[in-house]
């Protein structure tokens, strides 16, 4: 009897470990669609600021290259605005 008690133990401690990595599987499925849509909403936010640059080809090139122009208008950061 002993021996049938620790075999059904062992069968549901490998359920119970089958069970935890399908929902660690699932949670990490979650986390990398969040990071997804988090890179999206952050492009389209660097997007929306510089198009409200209104930067020339050329300016927006020198702005990518890392160079300094002096024609770059400041913007208000969103907490500088939200506090207004």
């Amino acid at each position: 009897m002993a021996k049938n008690k620790n075999l059904s133990r062992i069968e549901k401690l490998s359920e119970d470990i089958q069970k935890a990595l399908a929902r660690i599987a699932n949670e990490e499925a979650l986390i990398s669609d969040l990071r997804q849509q988090l890179a999206e909403v952050e492009n389209a936010e660097i997007i929306r600021l510089i198009r409200s640059q209104s930067l020339s080809q050329s300016e927006l090139h020198q702005m990518l290259q890392g160079e300094p122009s002096g024609s770059l208008k400041q913007t208000k950061s969103a907490t500088e605005r939200s506090t207004i």
